[in-house]
This record gives C-alpha cells, structure tokens and sequence, in this order.
C-alpha cells in the first residue's frame, strides 16, 4: 500500500484482520484505511472494507466489551471511531455491494481535535 502509516492485526469474531492507515494517495489525502481479511485457502489478504479517511496516519483496534476500530486522521482532524456489526448501513461501505452483502464495520462517532500537530511545542512557560 503505498504512503501507508499505520497497521494493526486484530481477530474479531474468529476472523483474521489486518487495518492499514493511509495517509495520501499521488493526488489528494482523501484517501481510504484498508482492511483485509486473511483468506486461509487462497493463502493471501483479500480486501473487504474501505473507510473513509484524510491524512490517516494511525488505526488502532479497541478491545472493550464492544470492540471498537479508531482510525486517526491528521490532515483534517477528525478521528473516527467504528463498531463491528455485520447489520449496521452507515459511511463505511463495504468493497462489493452484493445483494444482501453485509458491512463489517460501520461509524459509530467522530473525535474533532484542534488542528495543532505538537501541542506540547505551543506551550510556553
């Protein structure tokens, strides 16, 4: 994946995931966070979801009672949070939109942050 910044592996729900965070594509950072499911017999990641993402540079999964996916955005700072619920039709849509096809993932909130890049930096004392 190219200007990817961020992986991380997770199983959920006995499937075998993997979230890559992009950054920017060759022309815009409007761009998509990946996720691939581990496909056993073919022995190769195949893609299922792409999520909405802008100058992504971290993906992390979340393992609470209900697990959640934070995707972190830099370039228009807003993070967004997703829950994993094959029922759910929000933003994040699914690669092939089959008949009857579920989503793996869908957006639960999203986190506003001030666009400071080091806050630590603007702090004077």
């Amino acid at each position: 994946v190219s200007h990817g910044r961020d992986a991380e592996h997770f199983l959920w729900a006995g499937r075998d995931l993997l979230a890559v965070s992009v950054f920017r594509s060759e022309q815009s950072y409007e761009v998509e966070t990946l996720v691939f499911e581990w496909d056993v017999a073919a022995r190769q990641l195949k893609q299922v979801q792409a999520l909405q993402s802008e100058g992504g540079f971290d993906v992390e999964f979340l393992p609470f009672s209900e697990p959640l996916l934070l995707v972190a955005n830099q370039r228009s700072g807003v993070s967004r949070i997703y829950k994993f619920d094959s029922t759910c039709q929000f933003d994040a849509a699914p690669i092939s939109q089959s008949q009857g096809e579920k989503q793996l993932l869908c957006q639960l909130a999203e986190l506003k942050t001030p666009g400071v890049y080091n806050v630590a930096s603007s702090i004077s004392e």
